[in-house]
């Protein structure tokens, strides 16, 4: 899973001044980007559910 050797990566980085700074913005989009393919993937399952019934 392309996903996990991301996180992987990430915290075997050496935070460092301007690494650090860098890492911590990664993370928070990272986050950000995976709250929203759940809240996205949510979304989709409703409206099939609705759409079959």
């Amino acid at each position: 899973m392309p996903l996990l050797l991301l996180i992987i990566v990430l915290h075997n980085f050496s935070p460092r001044t301007n690494q650090g700074i860098i890492l911590r913005e990664t993370r928070k989009s990272f986050v950000l980007f995976i709250g929203f393919c759940s809240t996205f993937n949510s979304v989709v399952l409703s409206v099939k559910m609705f759409s079959t019934s």
